[in-house]
């Protein structure tokens, strides 16, 4: 109840300032680029308090006398790197940049080292695992707990002020800065949550928004559990079909789903042995089931998935094996973390996380645990939530434009389908995450570049069909 009470004051309360314009920016060249650097509040709540700086880098509109303004762009991650994104997704932008300039940046707590410990804060952090007693779950809590601390120790306050509304407050200001009256912004992966943060706090300001495989922050946690769990199971059914029509395929003409079930439960008698891995790394029915949707939902690892099954049912788990290599565990950098986990509500108890592991037992028979494994990464958060995931008020906010494969349409269309004249373009075929940015998917292009134009949206039901090398 006092953690609803600090909450809602959190969403309540805090004042929100739009920048003010710069006189202008001193930018100067960068490999390529231009590159500047600005001051924004620390807590936007408190604009004449500590500042902080973010980097920005942009490039010029080609065509100066038909030049709107500037495309705002981030990458994801959380934390992801703006402006080393920018550089080699430039061949992407040559059509956009007759009418706009370009910026990217990159955004608060990333590199880690200007404000926080690189060892502590991006070489490790919160580890992912699935608990199977309250006493292990609780050592996960702890664990989790001591890696965000070690992190957040270097700077308290810098640490409690990474969500995504405060980013969204910084796009604000970079807005601002280059002189732009309203914000047209490429979002790609979890950008989406800024994007959403950015529309929450700042509707009139929205001209164009493009949200490409983006990360849903409108549904609850039951809802979005609900379809990343099936959404690994469709992986695995695509992955069945493509081995029964695939000679190449190690399982073709056998039953997939027998053969990986079966490997889970051998795995879980005893962990099977990693063949030439130095030093000798064993992997267990645990691992088998957070590191196997990493393979089914990319068509391209299908073929190295049905290998490392091969191999694994004949004793030997290497092609599992390299995520831990040298007694690796998988883990989530902690600044990283110190962002989703504050944008998210998590598990706080053990019997929230036994009711979801029972759930997933019954909804991914193949994937067990998957899901619930990863909401261990936010065990032990020491901060707030300050800014969950909930609905976008509409008014205001013109159509945005989204695009996904079919592993990403639901997050995407969460978004698009609840603002008026909105639309989401789905890529069939192959799948694939970041079509503008990541794979430079021409047809997904070419209709982006017009809506941050014209303000102009593809007719419904357009698709895309893949771009991959």
């Amino acid at each position: 109840m006092k953690r609803a009470l600090i909450l809602t004051t959190v969403l309540t309360c805090t004042v929100v300032t739009p920048a003010t314009a710069a006189p202008g920016l001193d930018w100067k060249p960068c490999d390529g680029m231009e590159c500047v650097t600005i001051s924004v509040p620390l807590d936007h709540g408190k604009p004449h308090g500590r500042k902080i700086s973010l980097k920005l880098a942009r490039v010029r509109a080609t065509g100066p006398d038909r030049r709107i303004g500037s495309v705002i762009m981030n990458p994801g991650g959380p934390g992801g790197n703006g402006i080393g994104t920018l550089k080699r997704a430039l061949p992407n932008f040559t059509e956009l940049r007759r009418h706009f300039d370009v910026v990217a940046f990159d955004p608060r707590g990333f590199p880690a080292s200007d404000h926080l410990s690189e060892e502590h804060c991006l070489r490790t952090g919160p580890f992912v695992s699935i608990p199977r007693t309250r006493e292990e779950f609780d050592a996960a809590v702890a664990e989790n707990r001591g890696q965000f601390v070690r992190c957040r120790e270097a700077d308290p306050a810098f640490f409690d002020n990474m969500n995504s509304a405060n980013v969204a407050r910084d796009v604000e200001a970079i807005r601002a800065a280059v002189g732009d009256r309203q914000l047209n912004f490429l979002a790609n992966s979890y950008a989406g949550v800024i994007a959403a943060s950015y529309a929450r706090l700042f509707p009139q300001r929205v001209r164009t928004m493009f949200l490409d495989s983006t990360s849903d922050h409108i549904a609850d946690r039951t809802t979005q559990d609900e379809e990343a769990i099936k959404g690994s199971e469709k992986a695995f059914g695509h992955f069945a079909e493509w081995c029964a029509k695939t000679s190449s395929c190690k399982q073709h003409g056998q039953n997939v789903s027998k053969i990986w079930t079966d490997l889970i439960a051998e795995a879980e008698k005893a962990p099977i042995p990693a063949k030439g891995s130095n030093p000798p790394v064993s992997i267990s029915a645990r691992d088998l089931i957070l590191v196997g949707p990493m393979f089914v939902v990319n068509t391209e690892k299908w073929q190295d998935f049905s290998d490392a099954v091969d191999k694994a049912r004949s004793g030997d788990s290497i092609g599992f094996a390299p995520a831990f290599f040298g007694g690796a565990r998988p883990f989530g950098a902690a600044a990283s973390l110190a962002v989703e986990c504050a944008d998210h509500p998590g598990l706080r108890t053990y019997e929230e996380y036994q009711a979801l592991y029972e759930r997933e037992r019954k909804l991914s028979p193949h994937f067990p645990g998957n899901r619930t494994g990863r909401h261990t990464f936010c065990l032990g958060f020491p901060g707030e939530v300050g800014n969950p995931n909930r609905p976008i008020d509409p008014k205001g906010l013109p159509p945005v434009l989204g695009a996904a494969d079919w592993r990403e349409l639901f997050r995407v269309r969460d978004v698009t389908d609840r603002i008026p004249g909105s639309l989401t373009i789905e890529v069939s075929g192959k799948a694939a995450h970041g079509h503008y940015l990541n794979y430079g998917n021409r047809c997904v292009i070419r209709h982006a570049d017009r809506y941050f134009v014209e303000k102009v949206l593809p007719p419904k039901g357009t698709t895309c069909t893949p771009s991959i090398p």
